[in-house]
């Protein structure tokens, strides 16, 4: 993708090789734990409603940028650009760090298993679910990448979609690992700390 406003060469190298990165480290992700099953599933078809919602997002921005170039952000679209690829970038290390900090109890659906423990160290000190805060983040970047209104406005299906997982996850965790999940709910947000 080229955003229209954004014709320096290297703003594109910029952007196809973080989201390189990005679609690598997350392919890398689903090969390692595919396979992994932990206890007891209560995914309630989350990660298809996830992974869908995430990539038509994406794809249907990438389509605004190229179809309809009458949205394009000209106002500060270098800035713009650029702020997007740092967005993508800092989504892109907080959800490996998150993802890093879980280590196997990083599952790719919604599961609980006995004895499960509470994690609170790393980036889960701060927030409870920093891994979907760094996809929300990454998405962001790449939409805003675009430079194209259009696009920007695809970021509500990524909300809607990470709305209903953390709904799944906090519904399950709160009934299977009781009271000290529920307490650490009562301690953090859930993406932004202090605030959301």
């Amino acid at each position: 993708m080229r955003p229209l406003y954004v014709s320096d060469l290297t703003a594109e190298l910029v952007f196809w090789s973080l989201f390189a990165v990005w679609a690598l480290a997350e392919l890398v992700t689903y090969v390692r734990l595919r396979g992994r099953s932990l206890a007891r599933n209560r995914d309630r078809g989350s990660r298809f409603v996830l992974v869908a919602g995430y990539w038509l997002a994406i794809m249907v921005a990438f389509a605004f940028a190229f179809a309809v170039p009458s949205a394009t952000i000209t106002w500060h679209s270098n800035a713009a650009f650029y702020v997007g690829a740092v967005m993508l970038l800092g989504g892109l290390l907080l959800r490996q760090y998150a993802i890093a900090t879980l280590g196997k109890l990083h599952t790719l659906d919604v599961t609980t298993r006995s004895g499960q423990p509470v994690v609170e160290v790393g980036p889960y000190r701060w927030v409870r679910h920093p891994s979907y805060a760094g996809a929300m983040l990454t998405a962001a970047g790449i939409l805003l990448c675009s430079t194209n209104w259009l696009s920007l406005f695809c970021y509500a299906l990524v909300v809607a979609v990470y709305a209903y997982r953390i709904w799944v996850e906090e519904r399950a965790l709160a009934e299977d690992l009781g009271a000290p999940y529920r307490a650490y709910m009562r301690r953090t947000k859930r993406l932004i700390p202090y605030l959301i």
